[in-house]
Formats: C-alpha cells, structure tokens, sequence
C-alpha cells in the first residue's frame, strides 16, 4: 500500500562528482568489472591490472553488473579457463587473514570473501566473482598506502542492487506501487488526503446516436476483429458483452 523501491530503476539527474570516479585510482578499479574473465582471474592470483577502460558514466556499470546477470551461474567447462585456475583464485580470496583484514576495513559489510559460494554444482559465480574483485581491488589500494573512504554502495561481495548504487550518483529512488493504489491530493480547507484505490468491476452502457447502417457495419467489424477485450485506462481491462443494433 505505500509502495516499495524498483531494485532497478532511479529518478533524477547523475552526477559522477563521487570519489569512485574521481579518485586516481577509480579507472583501474572499474576496469576491473569489464575486463576478461582470464584477466579477472590474473589479477586475483598475481595482481596484475588489466588494461584500463574508461567508465565515466555509472550507468556503464548498472548495464555490465546486468550483463554478468546473465552468466550468473555457469559451467566451468563453457570457458576458456580451467578448473585449476579458478579454483586457485578462490582459495586466493578465501585466505584467512585477507578476510579479516577485509572486516576491519569494512564494518559494515556482512559478508566477506569465505561467506560466498563461488562454485556451487560444478557452475562457477562469475557475477560474485566480479563483485568481490573490486572489494579486493580497494582492499589492495589500502595496504598500499591509498586513501578509501568505504565500502561501494550497492555493492557487496556476492553481487550489486542497482537501486542502492545509483542513489549516490542520483537525487532519489523509484518507487513502485500495486493493487490498490493510494492517491494523494491537496484539498482546500483540509490539506493532503490521501484515498485508497482499488480494483472495481462494473457494466459501462454505451448508446451511439448513428443510422442503422452505420450500426450494422460497426457491429459487423467487431465481429469479424474475433477480439473484443480492450484496455480502459491505466490498468483496467474491458471487453464487449452484447451489442444491440435498433
């Protein structure tokens, strides 16, 4: 009744003036999320950037994050890369001390790199792999002496809400409603009102002032349409019961 947020939409103007983007080190982080599964898995194991791309928009992100949806879940033997060498990236991620270095530097997060099933029935997480990348990419910038200023909204290390990410480049979030709707509207002398809409069923009559000749060729196109349900408004649905030609 007082609606929830679209998970993938947002409202208002971008504006990329954030330190994800605007610190030194925000393309090699974000090249990260678009670069090749072998060059994920090479960073992860030896460190080694991949060659960065530029990411101004945010936007590029939401899109890719939907793009890695659609992998999600995939056997191993589909990509150019061995067991081996994944197996040998989770175990890179799954190091103990990594993991509780990893909770001090973000309190807030609740799950770090061993709390996610990146193999799960011989299918590889390709998205949470590209998720955790960039936690251990900040991690990294860290222990080298760079400056973060926390966790990135949005995202943890098992995947990305589009929604949360984006309210940090945008004014505000969408929100979704059902049946029944709530309507609001300012009435003088009272203020808001807020009315609750809900779904009604009812038989609308409609009397057409038109020769008989007219009638009987309107009828005769209905007829022969075979479909006689339309839409009324925005969620409504209609259809023609009975037409009486006099």
């Amino acid at each position: 009744m007082t609606g929830s947020y679209d998970r993938e939409a947002f409202t208002g103007p971008i504006d990329t003036n954030h330190w994800l983007f605007i610190s030194d080190y925000s393309p090699q982080l974000w090249s990260l999320l678009f670069c090749e599964r072998k060059e994920l898995i090479n960073y992860i194991i030896n460190g080694i950037e991949p060659p960065e791309k530029l990411v101004p928009d945010p936007r590029n992100i939401v899109r890719r994050m939907a793009e890695l949806k659609t992998i999600a879940l995939t056997k191993i033997e589909e990509f150019e890369l061995g067991l081996s060498d994944i197996k040998a990236a989770i175990d890179a991620l799954n190091e103990p001390l990594l993991n509780e270095k990893l909770k001090c530097l973000f309190p807030t997060m609740k799950k770090v790199f061993q709390d996610i099933g990146y193999i799960e029935n011989e299918k590889v997480n390709f998205r949470a792999l590209y998720s955790s990348v960039l936690y251990l990419k900040l991690f990294r910038i860290h222990e080298g002496g760079g400056v973060i200023q926390g966790n990135i909204k949005g995202f943890s290390v098992a995947g990305f809400t589009a929604k949360d990410f984006m309210s940090c480049f945008t004014k505000g979030k969408k929100k979704v409603y059902g049946n029944p709707y709530v309507k609001k509207e300012k009435i003088k002398g009272i203020g808001e009102v807020k009315s609750m809409l809900t779904k009604a069923s009812g038989q609308l009559e409609i009397k057409l002032d038109i020769d008989i000749n007219k009638a009987i060729e309107l009828k005769t196109m209905i007829d022969n349409a075979g479909v006689s349900a339309f839409y009324l408004g925005k969620k409504g649905l209609a259809y023609v019961s009975h037409i009486d030609v006099r």
